[in-house]
């Protein structure tokens, strides 16, 4: 249960400000020590036990994506990697630690907001929006590769 509650809280601290000018901070947020249970980890089913502890590797993973945006890009690509990759992540919590819960019959979590549809929404909007910047950018460089063969 405590696992479900840590996936639950990174899901929600992966929802991205709503402000114009937030305080973004470009970390992905770290899990919180996992419950050191030899015994009742064994009594898991073990596909959601591997998708629970490769959960960290792929936030660390994610992490060093937005580092090299950081580094390389930043503005908006930042802005949207942080967004895009916290959102995934956040989903990616609430599917295991529903799964969990339904698979343990722990019930159904309440929530007063529906967390995963906000950020299905937010992931799809910067989906588009890179998708659109990237258009502009290939329509860009071939029209400067026409300019310089003529």
């Amino acid at each position: 249960m405590r696992h479900v509650l840590i996936l639950l809280r990174i899901m929600a601290i992966c929802i991205a400000p709503d402000e114009q000018y937030p305080d973004w901070n470009s970390a992905l947020p770290d899990l919180l020590e996992l419950p050191s249970d030899p015994d009742g980890w064994r009594y898991l089913d073990r596909k959601l036990v591997a998708r629970s502890l490769n959960f960290q590797n792929k936030i660390h993973r994610s992490q060093g994506a937005i580092d090299a945006v950081y580094e390389f890009q930043g503005g908006d690509d930042l802005f949207d990697a942080i967004i895009l990759h916290g959102c995934e992540h956040g989903l990616e919590a609430w599917a295991i630690a529903s799964e969990m819960r339904s698979k343990y019959n722990l019930g159904q979590a309440e929530t007063i907001f529906d967390y995963a549809d906000f950020l299905k929404t937010r992931r799809d909007s910067v989906r588009e929006s890179i998708d659109e910047k990237s258009t502009a950018q290939a329509e860009m460089l071939a029209e400067l590769s026409r300019d310089v063969r003529e």
